[in-house]
């Protein structure tokens, strides 16, 4: 049972992993961009994030 368990929730994980993955795609594709980084770049200059605010642990 426990395996099973572990199973189901792994099939989970993946699920949310590759979810994740389609959003990030379609937003650097509508952004124009290649990279996470250049979108980070973009959100900055926007003003949507404050520096250090994507640092961990805040």
């Amino acid at each position: 049972m426990r395996s099973l368990d572990v199973l189901r929730g792994i099939a989970i994980i993946g699920t949310l992993l590759s979810t994740v993955k389609t959003h990030v795609q379609k937003l650097l594709a509508k952004l124009d961009v290649r990279t996470r980084v250049e979108a980070a770049l973009i959100a900055s200059r926007a003003g949507l994030v404050e520096n250090g605010q994507a640092e961990p642990g805040n």
